[in-house]
């Protein structure tokens, strides 16, 4: 009995705090640091991929004055053969590009609807600088995964999905 009764108490207590986590406005739930643990994509044909590789590293910094800094690197990028970054071959150059993404700007949450939008002040790739990207935000005990856009025709083909978590 004393173990029935704990385990409830168990489910309970996981309930209210699950409550509790949804129950909070976005930024008192997200300023701060994050850590990248994935970036996946998910066709739609059901295939899901990893842009950036295995082992993709990143951070997420979201400040209580709405700043943000964001950047995404894959973990198999081959060293340049010359040490100075400035004179990397072409398919070098190349190669950091498609396994790199970084920005930063201002962000804006909306509680109703659980996104985040990112005002990109400058972004890796100039063609973003100035954009917004809107993201969904659903949370997992303690963790965040961002989808976004909220559908694949934006995208092209597939959704995109990073998975955040606080680090340790």
């Amino acid at each position: 009995l004393t173990a029935l009764i704990s385990l409830v108490w168990l489910a309970v207590a996981a309930g209210v705090a699950v409550a509790q986590e949804k129950a909070l406005p976005l930024k008192q739930q997200l300023v701060g640091t994050w850590t990248l643990v994935d970036v996946y994509f998910e066709w739609q044909d059901g295939r899901r991929t990893q842009p950036y590789g295995p082992n993709v590293k990143g951070r997420l910094v979201l400040d209580q004055n709405g700043l943000f800094g964001f950047q995404v690197i894959g973990a198999d990028r081959p060293k340049f053969k010359s040490s100075n970054r400035r004179e990397g071959t072409p398919e070098e150059n190349a190669t950091v590009v498609r396994m790199t993404e970084s920005f930063f700007g201002t962000y804006s949450l909306n509680d109703a609807d659980q996104t985040i939008t990112l005002q990109l002040d400058r972004a890796m790739f100039p063609n973003w600088d100035g954009t917004d990207r809107k993201y969904r935000v659903v949370f997992k005990g303690g963790e965040i995964l961002t989808v976004g856009p909220p559908t694949p025709s934006a995208t092209g083909s597939y959704i995109p999905n990073q998975l955040w978590k606080r680090p340790k």
